[in-house]
Formats: structure tokens, C-alpha cells, sequence
């Protein structure tokens, strides 16, 4: 099975609503027939559809995860990342023990970071 290397149009949806669309890679594109298609964001198609939602690779998307946050008392907590198989987790290490910040999936990596960057966004660190 290969893997996911770009947000679906769902995700693509939610994100587009708090990230940068100015990092976004590739974009869902709708066009007049009601067929929808990914096409990288420099395509010339992308001009000919009715609708356009911007979408983005892993790679975009790790640009848009930061390395580190400022915690409530001004503490600075670093991203970790780990791998076992197809189990990932994304976490800020010591981050309020009670309310952390740690995505933990046996999906795929884009999932991953979609999930930590929705956390970060409902927390208001980004």
C-alpha cells in the first residue's frame, strides 16, 4: 500500500480555515462536470475548475508543525517524534501533564500532523 503524502479534501478543508495558504503544495480542485482532482498548486488546470481547496504534502505540512511552543508560564517545550512500525507519535515533551499536547496514531504520518496542527490551532498556539 503506498503511503499518504497529501492532506484529502476534508482535512484540506479544515486546515485551510487557520494555515498559511501560501505554504499549500498541491489543491482539490472541482471542476464544471463535478469531477474533483488533486493537482500540484502550479498547475496550469488548477485555473479551470469551479472550486479550490488547497491541500498539502507531509513535507508542507512539517513546515507548518513548529519545532517548539511557549508554554502558559512562558516555558519553552520541545517537539519529539517517534516511530515503531506503522505507530507514530508527535508530542510536546512536560507540556501541562493534565492537558497535553500528543497525537499518538497508527495512521499515516500526513493523519498524524493534521491531528497535532487542529490541537495546536484549538489551543491557540498557532
Amino acid at each position: 500500500m503506498k503511503a499518504k503524502s497529501v492532506t484529502d479534501i476534508n482535512q484540506s478543508m479544515e486546515l485551510s480555515g487557520f494555515l498559511s495558504l501560501e505554504n499549500a503544495d498541491f489543491g482539490w480542485v472541482t471542476f464544471s462536470d463535478g469531477s474533483t482532482r488533486l493537482l500540484p498548486i502550479d498547475d496550469a488546470d488548477l485555473h479551470n475548475g469551479v472550486e479550490f481547496v488547497p491541500a498539502w504534502s507531509l513535507s508542507a505540512l512539517l513546515d507548518e508543525v513548529p519545532d517548539m511552543i511557549d508554554g502558559p508560564n512562558g516555558e519553552t517545550y520541545i517537539l519529539n517524534m517517534t516511530k515503531e512500525g506503522t505507530h507514530y507519535d508527535l508530542w510536546y515533551d512536560g507540556y501541562d501533564e493534565e492537558d497535553p499536547i500528543e497525537v499518538s496514531s497508527q495512521e499515516e504520518m500526513v493523519d498524524v500532523c493534521v491531528k497535532l496542527l487542529i490541537e495546536l490551532h484549538k489551543k491557540e498556539l498557532i
